[in-house]
């Protein structure tokens, strides 16, 4: 419990620490439209396009994320590229948010592996095999994450306690406290998205999918509701602490 705490309030301070908050916030605003478009696109039935607008979503605020905790500079997002999972995998190598995601794991999931050695070979390598995942894999994944988010939140109530002592009056530790499930949430839900940046924009008998095949029955399609509902909570809380710490 002391080495989550220390991670905690490491974390905390590399955030307070940054001087300007601008471009998360920008690129946090950008997400939020990019959202809105995916829900509206989505109820239209125009789905290749509410698929491609929800993944567009999710790297702006993987970016900001990242951003915000000093784990990459400016100059390294266009570096980054559309392989959001990229982001994630270095807040998870190079951050004391890692350093969490890896211990809480640990601690209420023993029989899951931190070893990330499978994930980038499929993240690499096995991207149309992401983007063929079927509905049912996809709710299982997010079935998931709600248990996760909830043991998590429930253990994290005495760190919670801890934090507010220190800081009376301040919305920043029930807000802080939700960082290690935002950083999941997205992760998870940038895995999901990214490959479909590529295959839902145009035709290209070069690619394995084209934008006539998102149908209702196509996996991603079918899940779009919940995973925009899910994204919209992540980027919600993230857009808070960002603006608190600013």
């Amino acid at each position: 419990m002391s080495e989550l705490i220390e991670n905690f309030a490491k974390a905390f301070s590399r955030m307070r620490n940054r001087r300007s908050h601008i471009t998360e916030k920008k690129l946090l605003s950008i997400a939020e439209d990019d959202l809105k478009a995916s829900e509206i696109l989505y109820k239209q039935g125009l789905y290749s396009q509410a698929t491609y607008h929800l993944a567009q979503c999710v790297e702006k605020a993987a970016k900001a994320f990242a951003l915000s905790f000093g784990i990459i500079t400016g100059d390294e997002l266009k570096r980054l590229g559309h392989r959001t999972p990229r982001a994630f995998l270095k807040i998870l190598d190079e951050s004391e948010i890692g350093e969490l995601a890896k211990a809480l794991t640990q601690q209420y999931a023993p029989k899951a592996t931190v070893d990330t050695t499978d994930y980038r070979h499929l993240v690499y390598q096995e991207p149309l095999k992401i983007a063929r995942m079927s509905y049912e894999e996809i709710r299982l994944l997010l079935d998931t994450l709600q248990k996760i988010e909830k043991d998590v939140t429930n253990s994290l109530s005495s760190i919670l306690g801890l934090f507010q002592k220190m800081l009376p009056n301040s919305d920043i530790p029930e807000l802080f406290s939700k960082i290690p499930t935002d950083f999941v949430g997205l992760w998870l839900i940038a895995s999901i998205t990214f490959p479909h940046q590529e295959y839902t924009r145009y035709f290209d008998p070069k690619l394995a999918i084209d934008p006539s095949e998102y149908t209702e029955e196509m996996g991603i399609v079918k899940a779009l509701p919940r995973l925009i509902e899910t994204t919209k909570r992540c980027i919600d809380t993230t857009s808070r602490y960002v603006c608190i710490v600013s």
